[in-house]
């Protein structure tokens, strides 16, 4: 195994780290959560400590469209795409 997978392995645990702060984004939107429980306020914590550094910068040059935030959908398809580049 080169470092090929390991970075397709990387990528596809970063993806599914997205999906997960997409979900919990849209369960605290529709209050069926909430970060006043600590463990919720702590997977919050580390869901956004780890995508701010990528959604961040790219916030600024994409804007919401009718309201929803596409920077996660911009940002898996681009690692999708760099994820097929390395098979």
């Amino acid at each position: 195994m080169g470092i090929a997978y390991y970075l397709s392995v990387i990528i596809q645990m970063y993806i599914y780290v997205i999906f997960a702060f997409v979900v919990m984004s849209w369960l605290l939107s529709f209050n069926i959560i909430s970060l006043r429980t600590p463990i919720w306020s702590q997977i919050w914590n580390v869901l956004t400590s780890l995508t701010n550094p990528i959604f961040g910068p790219l916030r600024r040059f994409i804007p919401p469209f009718g309201g929803l935030d596409v920077t996660p959908i911009v940002v898996i398809v681009t690692l999708s795409i760099i994820q097929g580049m390395l098979h």
